[in-house]
């Protein structure tokens, strides 16, 4: 259960800041740029594609954890290469909400980045906290069962 609530967190946490920066394109770049850059900007087809896109990378995120896991390496530097693999080929080829003209391809490329690094920003610290929890928790029942042994002496 740990791990759903884990990539599903990642899921909304990415698709929240596409979203985000969709709207900051819209509202900084010209009208006549945005044209060049394709028509991905703020429609409820495109939402609903960069939904499937977020959904579909959390998804291949919990693959590559698992197979890392069992070779005993860090996940996070495959998680680019998932997220390309669902940006170029789902929201790409498939749903064409992603251009891949020199412009648009720098311009995800330089989101997808950003996102990147604020997802992993957010997931170290939630992962922190939790570990903090269970630590805390732990050194309570440490403290409970000396308190019981030191009772029954």
């Amino acid at each position: 259960m740990q791990a759903f609530k884990k990539y599903v967190t990642i899921n909304l946490i990415s698709f929240a800041l596409v979203t985000i920066s969709f709207v900051i394109i819209v509202w900084f770049v010209p009208q006549e740029q945005r044209i060049r850059l394709g028509p991905f900007f703020l429609t409820s087809y495109s939402l609903t594609a960069v939904f499937v896109c977020t959904t579909i990378t959390s998804i291949l995120m919990y693959i590559t954890d698992k197979i890392a896991e069992r070779f005993e390496i860090s996940p996070k530097a495959f998680w680019l290469v998932d997220i390309f693999v669902t940006i170029y080929v789902i929201g790409h080829l498939l749903l064409g909400i992603v251009p891949m003209n020199s412009t648009g391809a720098l311009i995800m490329a330089g989101l997808l980045l950003i996102i990147y690094l604020i997802v992993c920003w957010i997931t170290n610290v939630k992962d922190k906290n939790d570990a903090k929890k269970i630590n805390e928790i732990l050194k309570e029942r440490r403290s409970k069962k000396e308190d019981v042994t030191d009772t029954e002496k």
